[in-house]
């Protein structure tokens, strides 16, 4: 007789404790490997290896698709390795993957919305750092970073608020401070606010005597103002920190030079020029105020007509610069077709009423006063306020001190 190998109760619970034991050996086993992951991704993006940080993670993703801090990670990385669009993906979904109360929650946010600044999605982007805000009240970086974006947009009053409660988080953070300062001066700069621009680059210098854009700002200000000799100083100061930086000094040395111009110290008007162009050799406004100077101060056509040439150049888009250009390498046809097609090529108020402004100089250099009174009047009426430009543009000096020009600055109120 066959006698059947049948397992008793014991051996059954036995063999099953064994399996259970075995599957949770197994998940913690799982759980190991997919935390290993994410550490060696956290550990190559420490070290600047982007791409190695984005390959763990997305292997420990897809180990646990729910793993909030891998795709938090990966968003970071990919920022790092400019893919911003795959970034933005995955800080969504760490956004859907975490609870509202948590705290890392609003830090995302100001991830996202720093990526959205990026790709100049500035709407996005105060969403993201107003919802940071609302879930952090504290959060000082969405605060200041929402200024950023709002003095991007032109809306400098906002901006102001913001950076003035960003200033209450970095008391003790010179640097940070002394940034946060020299952000609301551009803004007050903006709104013509002189005084407090000044008070603001003042305070940035001081908790911070290296930071070179408040003295740049400062001689903005100097500018504006029509203190040319003060801005001199500052921006001659500002020059210091800008060695390494071409393009800044190129800017530099033009806002220089046109300063000296303004207090007729045209021999260092033309040094600054020529430094200004050596720096950046495709700088049409260097050329526009250096061959100016050239023709009409220095007395030095042949000069005057090689940077007149330079702005005349046949492969570049027509525009204000070429057509000077033209002009005064005798192609005076050149502009009157500008002047009768422009109204055509531009679209938005600001673009029409600056082509008005355009259209007031062309027809000063070539002498033609009461068409140069009329297109500044029209410039002025539509909206065009740059007093300092209306003031100071080289163009319009031979019409500047006429009667016409003198009565047009008072209606409109010009100062």
């Amino acid at each position: 007789m066959t006698q059947k190998n049948t397992l008793g109760y014991p051996q059954i619970v036995l063999i099953i404790l064994s399996l259970v034991m075995t599957l949770s050996a197994n998940k913690v086993i799982g759980q190991k490997i997919t935390e290993d992951l994410y550490e060696a991704g956290y550990e190559a993006y420490d070290n600047g290896d982007y791409p190695s940080a984005i390959d763990y993670c997305g292997r420990a993703i897809k180990r646990k698709p729910d793993f909030a801090d891998a795709y938090w990670l990966r968003a970071s990385a990919y920022f790092n390795y400019n893919q911003v669009g795959p970034a933005i993906d995955d800080y969504t979904k760490t956004i859907s993957l975490l609870k509202d109360t948590d705290k890392d929650l609003s830090e995302v946010y100001v991830n996202r919305g720093f990526a959205y600044m990026t790709i100049n999605n500035v709407d996005k982007a105060i969403a993201d750092y107003t919802t940071a805000i609302d879930l952090n009240p504290n959060n000082s970086q969405a605060i200041w970073d929402r200024g950023i974006a709002y003095q991007e947009l032109g809306i400098f009053d906002t901006a102001i608020s913001d950076y003035s409660v960003a200033a209450q988080y970095y008391q003790k953070d010179r640097y940070s401070l002394s940034v946060i300062y020299t952000n609301r001066a551009q803004c007050f700069v903006n709104l013509k606010r002189f005084d407090q621009a000044i008070a603001d680059c003042n305070s940035a210098i001081l908790l911070n005597p290296d930071n070179g854009s408040s003295f740049w700002i400062k001689g903005i200000v100097y500018e504006q103002i029509y203190q040319p000799d003060k801005a001199i100083k500052e921006l001659e100061h500002a020059l210091t920190f800008y060695e390494n930086d071409e393009p800044d000094l190129s800017k530099l040395y033009w806002k220089i030079g046109f300063d000296y111009y303004l207090i007729k110290n045209y021999k260092k008007a033309l040094t600054r020029y020529d430094r200004a162009i050596m720096y950046n050799s495709k700088y049409e406004q260097a050329y526009y105020t250096r061959g100016l100077l050239l023709l009409n101060k220095l007395n030095k056509e042949k000069k005057a007509k090689h940077d007149f040439d330079k702005l005349a150049n046949p492969g570049k888009e027509t525009n204000y610069y070429t057509v000077v250009g033209k002009y005064f390498l005798g192609d005076k046809n050149v502009v009157l077709s500008y002047l009768k097609n422009f109204p055509d090529s531009f679209t938005t108020a600001s673009q029409m009423n600056s082509a008005y402004f355009d259209a007031a100089c062309l027809y000063s250099l070539m002498a033609e006063e009461q068409n140069a009174i009329i297109y500044l009047e029209k410039a002025l009426y539509s909206g065009y306020n740059d007093y300092y430009n209306v003031k100071t543009e080289v163009a319009l000096e031979p019409i500047r001190q006429t009667p016409a020009y003198q009565d047009l600055i008072k209606k409109y109120g010009v100062n």
